[in-house]
């Protein structure tokens, strides 16, 4: 199955997501530019973080895959979406179980 951004509002959803994105990344470098012992990511961390760079300039069609690369990071198999494995109630259950206490401008 081809996974396909036709949706004008999906592609602009995108476009804000990278802007994000690269807010964030300016923010952390900011900080650490600051020799902060508490705000120094971890290795882990600062090479994912390089070794997905690249993604940031894909086009909306590769981006929409992002997801199907990343669950070494996240423990999450989105492959069992496809698939119909996880009800929805479930993931909404755990996404606000994730994202609780982070403020709102963090949250993609």
């Amino acid at each position: 199955m081809e996974i396909l951004v036709q949706d004008k509002n999906t592609c602009e959803k995108l476009s804000e997501i990278k802007g994000k994105i690269a807010l964030m990344l300016q923010e952390r470098a900011q900080i650490e530019g600051d020799n902060s012992k508490f705000s120094t990511p971890s290795n882990y961390w600062t090479d994912f973080c390089s070794f997905f760079d690249y993604m940031l300039d894909l086009s909306p069609d590769s981006l929409a895959k992002l997801r199907l690369h990343t669950h070494h990071l996240t423990g999450d198999y989105y492959q069992t979406y496809y698939f119909h494995l996880d009800d929805s109630q479930s993931f909404l259950v755990k996404w606000g179980n994730l994202i609780r206490g982070i403020p709102e401008q963090y949250v993609l």
